[in-house]
């Protein structure tokens, strides 16, 4: 028999506090989630912040959380990184800064910025 404070019990809790967590994210709406089919080539994702010439994505999300979901080389997700929406922001300003906005999307009519993937984990 497991002592009632052992290790395990700990752990167990603690890991179904972050189910709740992220679920609780998911339900309310509190997560924007974007898929990414090239930053398994690029190494960086897109984040969008103007379509058609309004603003758009970043700039006018509820969310306090984003999530890319990227695919590997063949169109299978192979990961999801979640990072809360101001590291986001502060990530894709220091980038815009940096030169690194685009165009993109259907007609080219989306202005994004390319985040590197390794930033976005950097102090995660």
């Amino acid at each position: 028999m497991m002592a009632k404070n052992s290790k395990f019990d700990l752990d167990f809790r603690h890991g179904v506090e972050g189910e709740g967590m992220l679920f609780d994210l998911i339900k309310n709406g509190r997560v924007e989630v974007k898929r990414d089919r090239e930053s398994w080539r690029t190494g960086n994702v897109a984040v969008e912040y103007m379509c058609k010439d309004k603003p758009s994505g970043i700039s006018v999300t509820d969310a306090e959380w984003w999530a890319f979901i990227l695919d590997n080389e063949i169109g299978t997700p192979h990961a999801i990184i979640i990072v809360p929406l101001w590291h986001l922001k502060y990530l894709a300003k220091r980038c815009a800064r940096q030169g690194k906005k685009v165009m993109g999307g259907d007609d080219n009519a989306s202005k994004m910025i390319l985040v590197p993937k390794a930033d976005l984990l950097k102090h995660v």
